[in-house]
């Protein structure tokens, strides 16, 4: 069994708490990572394996558990984001086909619907009630260009962004993607010398609430 340490830093006094060491219940290679209410999940798959397991962390007990055991050919679990009290993570399965899935403490990972194809996913993060994909799409020239796919958790729909030239900078780009303020992300490019950092606006497509998609319970769990 592998052992590791948590840390958390405090957004109210800038503190740093370190937990104390612990043993993970499984050997994974770590993918990705989400905090729903009082628990760390942390998401990997075994070793040699195509497929993720899901394992849980209470911040109170400090113990580790297995939320859910994967399977060969299930889905690989690749970017994590929260909105409100639902996770919903990227997966990759065989073929490298893309999947969002759902997420919520008291339940299992459930599939909510195929991923517009890209070439690679950068990077992942949410505005709202929309989960935010940055793709790098490749182009009937052979060139690759990069792009913001949207996806609605209330209406279920995709919506589809470009971006400027300058954002993909140098060949195989390493990019970074973060929410900063309403309808404003972040990226950063780490590739670039020195490493570049733009801001742009997402304009949010207009009637993804829930009276107007009039999809009350189906999509977004966290709406009652």
């Amino acid at each position: 069994m592998a052992s590791c340490r948590i840390v958390s830093l405090c957004l109210d006094t800038r503190e740093w708490i370190v937990c104390r060491n612990s043993t993970l219940p499984c050997v994974l290679e770590p993918r990705c990572c989400f905090v729903l209410g009082n628990t760390f999940y942390l998401t990997g798959n075994p070793p040699n394996g195509d497929f993720s397991n899901i394992l849980s962390y209470d911040m109170t007990t400090e113990e580790w558990n297995i939320v859910d055991t994967g399977h060969m050919g299930g889905p690989s679990y690749i970017r994590a984001v929260v909105v409100e009290e639902t996770a919903y993570l990227l997966a990759v399965t065989t073929g490298d086909t893309k999947w969002l899935w759902s997420f919520r403490e008291t339940g299992v990972p459930v599939c909510v619907d195929e991923c517009t194809p890209g070439l690679y996913t950068h990077d992942m993060t949410a505005i709202g009630h929309h989960v935010i994909l940055l793709e790098e799409v490749p182009s009937e020239e052979g060139e690759h260009g990069l792009f913001i796919y949207l996806f609605s958790v209330v209406s279920g729909v995709w919506y589809c962004f470009n971006t400027h030239s300058e954002w993909m900078g140098a060949d195989d780009p390493i990019l970074y993607l973060c929410h900063s303020r309403e309808e404003e992300v972040l990226l950063l490019n780490t590739s670039s010398d020195p490493p570049s950092l733009f801001t742009a606006t997402i304009p949010l497509p207009g009637g993804d609430d829930y009276e107007s998609a009039g999809r009350w319970n189906v999509l977004d769990p966290d709406h009652n």
